[in-house]
């Protein structure tokens, strides 16, 4: 039996036939090949698809075609934000191109070209700026200048943290107003953020603390304040920083001297002595203000002291009193005599005394009468004593009843209206209207 053969030109149709069948097939299979794509966990926040650029089609697991744009989308969660995101398949990294778009979404952009995709992100906690800034006003005056100043403070807050900053001005400052982003908050002390969304700006304005003083200044001087404004007698209100020290000068006028000057009931000039009293100097202190209050100032003439005490090692009893109080003043509790002044003093010993002695200074100016003695202080520019010795009169006598037993008749009124008779052995005083019996 005779074998068969297949012609050469059937095989090579047979052939032709055969590839032309499974080629399309091929291409038909790779057409159809898919990708699939998985996402890790994502802790606080989490991943959605995209199939193709322009779908809003979002779904976990999807599948793509080979080569199609695949577009996913990060989603934090409320008060986080993408730390970082990366696309692999089976180990090999995938590059991929970060979108922004204006609504704030962030997406990942890649070629799907192999079967597996795992897309993994992490996401972490935002955190946020709190910017302190302390203003101080700054402010010049007639008492001092002086500035404010705070150091910024800068903090960083999460979006769950809870934080209350408190303010403080500076020493002698007051708070008077608070700024939170731009929004008045009133003169506060404290603020708390708490899970912020935003950054914060905080401004805290403040100013010098002052107390209202009332400024009195007394006639024949003048007083220097701060930063030399002097002040004319009249008064004055000041507003005046709190517990700065400041300086005033009393400057009296000629004749004149800086008597006292008050912060309220406390004397500023502190000792005051006779030297003080007589001579025309500027008397100055300072202080500081602690509140409200008021200052005086005052002036007196230069006055002197008429001491009229006994002299050591004498002896008198009697009295030494000025006959007129024109020319006195009364400066802080003593009575002192103006200068320019008259004075006219009587001397007047006791019943059953005489006068012996009258000094001024180191003068005698004893003259006249032993029962009253006067002397006269004219223009006066210094101070003065006078002073007076005294002795008991020898054969004073008086009855038992009040009568006036005397030797003599003779009888006078002294200047106390009391009867007096006198002789040079003895001496007899009767009130008025006594019966005089005379031997």
């Amino acid at each position: 039996m005779a074998k068969f053969k297949t012609p050469k030109t059937l095989i090579g149709a047979l052939t032709l036939l055969l590839l032309t069948s499974i080629i399309p097939a091929a291409n038909s299979a790779a057409a159809l090949a898919k990708c699939n794509l998985s996402a890790g966990s994502a802790v606080n926040g989490s991943i959605n698809w995209t199939i193709g650029i322009l779908s809003n089609d979002y779904n976990n697991p999807a599948t793509a075609n080979n080569g199609q744009n695949v577009k996913f989308k990060l989603n934090p969660d409320d008060g986080f934000e993408l730390n970082s995101a990366s696309v692999q398949d089976n180990g090999r990294a995938v590059s991929a191109n970060l979108e922004n778009p204006s609504n704030g979404n962030t997406f990942y952009v890649f070629k799907c070209d192999s079967i597996n995709h795992r897309i993994t992100a992490s996401f972490t906690e935002k955190t946020f700026q709190v910017d302190i800034l302390s203003t101080a006003v700054i402010e010049e005056d007639d008492d001092f200048t002086d500035t404010c100043t705070k150091p910024r403070v800068r903090d960083v807050l999460s979006a769950t943290g809870k934080k209350t900053y408190n303010f403080q001005a500076c020493d002698n400052y007051e708070i008077t107003n608070v700024w939170v982003n731009l929004s008045w908050m009133g003169a506060l002390q404290s603020y708390e953020v708490k899970n912020p969304r935003r950054d914060y700006s905080i401004i805290v304005a403040t100013r010098p603390i002052r107390y209202s003083v009332d400024i009195t200044i007394g006639e024949n001087g003048q007083v220097v304040g701060p930063r030399g404004r002097i002040y004319n007698p009249g008064s004055y209100t000041k507003s005046i920083r709190a517990n700065r020290e400041i300086s005033f000068t009393s400057q009296p006028d000629s004749n004149y001297h800086a008597s006292s000057a008050f912060l309220g009931s406390t004397e500023l000039f502190g000792s005051y002595t006779t030297a003080d009293r007589e001579a025309t100097i500027n008397r100055g202190g300072s202080f500081s203000i602690n509140g409200p209050t008021a200052l005086r100032f005052s002036f007196f003439i230069n006055n002197y002291n008429i001491d009229t005490t006994t002299r050591d090692g004498d002896s008198y009893s009697g009295s030494i009193d000025p006959f007129d109080t024109d020319g006195l003043v009364n400066d802080r509790g003593l009575n002192r005599w103006a200068l320019g002044s008259n004075a006219t003093f009587n001397v007047i010993p006791t019943i059953g005394n005489q006068i012996t002695s009258v000094k001024v200074d180191s003068d005698d100016v004893f003259q006249g009468s032993t029962l009253k003695n006067s002397h006269t202080f004219s223009n006066i520019q210094s101070s003065h004593r006078i002073s007076a010795t005294s002795e008991a009169i020898q054969g004073n006598r008086q009855s038992t009843d009040g009568s006036c037993n005397s030797n003599s008749s003779a009888a006078t009124l002294n200047s106390e209206g009391k009867g007096v008779t006198q002789n040079a052995n003895a001496f007899c005083v009767a009130t008025p209207g006594q019966k005089k019996i005379a031997k």
